[in-house]
Order: structure tokens, then sequence, then C-alpha cells
């Protein structure tokens, strides 16, 4: 199971494209998350069952504190922004850096902007936060939990990460053994 982090300011849609891409809901107004909510998804990538379990940690102030445990163990990350509010787009280096600091910088991370639906209230472009995730070497997916419009094809870019370093470690690990050998005179 690999645990995933969605992750990013609160009121950016996080619980909501959760349940969106668990149990293909939306609930229009949904209240603040507190703390911490969980789901599990099992997708097939090049005929290999990747389980996710994927944990919406809620972005208020008073959660920022223990984000090191609601961290710890995690294998992948999706940072959401608003797409109509430029302060959570401003924050993204500041949730990265968090993620880093806990997780480290070699695991992999999609930015998500979210709420694409609403186009007449966008505060930031498309290619704003093409350039952001390109700067951090990550992959960028516009997407709306409301309509599920590039949830799928976000998380399986994930997914597809994922699996690509498990299978790279999986082919590390004779090498590693065999390197080894105990030799005595």
């Amino acid at each position: 199971m690999s645990k995933i982090l969605l992750i990013g300011d609160s009121s950016v849609g996080k619980t909501s494209l959760l349940l969106k891409y668990a149990d293909n809901e939306f609930i229009e107004g949904m209240p603040l998350s507190s703390g911490l909510a969980q789901k599990n998804k099992s997708l097939i990538i090049n005929n290999s069952i990747i389980n996710l379990s994927i944990w919406d940690i809620a972005g208020t102030e008073q959660y920022k504190s223990m984000t090191q445990l609601f961290f710890k163990n995690g294998q992948g990350a999706l940072l959401v922004y608003d797409k109509t509010n430029s302060e959570t787009f401003n924050c993204l280096s500041f949730w990265l850096n968090e993620l880093y600091l806990h997780i480290g910088s070699d695991k992999p991370v999609v930015i998500i902007a979210n709420k694409i639906d609403k186009t007449e209230d966008f505060q930031v472009t498309t290619e704003q936060g093409q350039d952001f995730a390109n700067s951090n070497n990550c992959k960028f997916f516009e997407v709306s939990a409301k309509t599920g419009d590039g949830i799928n094809e976000a998380f399986y870019s994930l997914a597809s990460q994922l699996n690509k370093n498990i299978r790279f470690s999986i082919i590390l690990d004779p090498d590693i053994v065999r390197s080894k050998k105990k030799y005595s005179c």
C-alpha cells in the first residue's frame, strides 16, 4: 500500500478531490476538513496493481504544526491549489518545502490546479501553474472536483511514478545483494 498525501491550503478542494476520485461523489458547499481523512483506491498500471492509501491533510493553520506526524511514510503527494485564489498558489512553495523536509525530495509530486470549472474567477494562469511545476520537477494537472475533469489522470500520473520507483527498487535489489559477497583470505 502506497501512502499518498493530498496537501495544500485550506479551501482548495482537497476533500472534494478525494471524494470525487475515490467515491465519484461531489458535495456542493463541503465544510472545511478537520484533521485528516483517508481513503483507499487501487489502480492497474502496466499489469501491476497499485494500492493507494490517500491521506487528505487539513490545510488550516492549527494543523500545520502536525504535518510531520501526518506526512510520516508518505511515498508521494498531490499538492493542490485553487485557480480562483492566488494566495493558495503563492503558498505552494511552503507546502513543497514541508513535504521535502518530512518525506524527502526524491518522492514524486503532482501539482494540481483545482476548480477549473470556475473559468470566470481565475486568478492564476495555466502558465503560472505549469512554470511552478516545471521549476520544481513536478507533473502538473488542471482539474475540477465538481465535474471530475482531470482527476483520474492526475492520480494515474502519480501512481505511475510510484510504480516506476517500485520497479526500479526491485530491479536494483538483486545487484545490491550480489555486491555484498563476503571475501576471505
